[in-house]
């Protein structure tokens, strides 16, 4: 069984990826230039829209399965549907599992590699409660050390997975309520391997969801915990479900053509040749040819 269950939290679900994800929101190649995002809102606060409440709320299996990185992927998704105004799917057990073992945890709860996660929500899908499989159009690295990086990314796609190991000494005082603070606590441990949600962001801290429990990570502790250099992540994922319905735009007011075209001078989007298009994803959709 990997990793083990503490106070009701199971650590050690998340497996270093075997080969790091290349396509990277700071790889110099791309020349990015945070200048030219859209200016980053002092505070985003997607974690307390309230129809998002009921999925990030439920621990989706983690207290006795390793499958943290799809409870991960469940929340974000439930972030982007309440931000976009779209319904909200709120998975049973028997889906999470589902998904938990097509991803390669089970049988023997052995815990996954995010990058085949979210590679598999892209070209498999995931269910969306809307009566079939939903298709993220990519996933993308995030420098988890630079601090206006992420903040950018996270407002722009609402929400990032942050994936580490955990030091012992958060694993050792569990939080139990809401409220906590996950801070620079120790040397990362890849034997507590987690992934867990950043819904929030402010000049001061992140707002995070992990074990279905808010809490505030401290950019120091990401810097420490994500970054590549320490075994962790941090990930974005480029998705249509994150317009608002009524205007066709992110919460930061992009149209899905300009994250499309951001996103794909990043490196590309992960699609292949027998896909649909984008263009005809996005139609499909809306319901109408653009």
């Amino acid at each position: 069984m990997s990793g083990r269950v503490v106070h009701g939290h199971h650590v050690g679900g998340r497996l270093a990826p075997k080969a790091p994800h290349g396509l990277r929101l700071h790889a110099p190649r791309y020349g990015i230039n945070l200048a030219a995002f859209p200016a980053t809102p002092s505070s985003t606060s997607y974690g307390s829209t309230p129809a998002a409440q009921a999925c990030l709320r439920d621990i989706l299996g983690n207290d006795r399965l390793g499958d943290c990185t799809e409870a991960d992927q469940f929340h974000r998704q439930a972030l982007r549907q309440s931000v976009a105004g779209r319904p909200v799917f709120h998975p049973t057990l028997d889906v999470v599992v589902a998904t938990y073992t097509r991803d390669g945890g089970l049988p023997g709860d052995n815990g996954c590699d995010e990058t085949v996660v979210q590679g598999n929500a892209c070209s498999a899908g995931t269910p969306d409660g809307e009566g079939t499989v939903h298709r993220p159009a990519g996933f993308i690295q995030v420098d988890a050390t630079n601090r206006d990086l992420v903040r950018a990314a996270l407002t722009m796609f609402v929400g990032l997975s942050a994936c580490a190991g955990l030091p012992d000494d958060f694993v050792d005082d569990m939080p139990s309520a809401d409220g906590y603070t996950f801070g620079v606590s120790g040397a990362p441990n890849p034997n507590n391997g987690h992934c867990f949600t950043l819904a929030d962001q402010t000049d001061q801290s992140l707002g995070m969801w992990s074990w279905a429990i808010p809490g505030t990570f401290t950019y120091d502790a990401c810097a420490e915990y994500c970054a590549e250099t320490q075994g962790g992540a941090l990930y974005a994922t480029l998705d249509e479900q994150v317009l608002v319905a009524s205007i066709l735009r992110a919460p930061d007011a992009l149209d899905w053509a300009a994250l499309v075209q951001d996103f794909q001078a990043l490196g590309g989007v992960v699609q292949t040749a027998a896909s649909p298009s984008l263009l005809e994803r996005i139609e499909s959709w809306l319901g109408r040819r653009l």
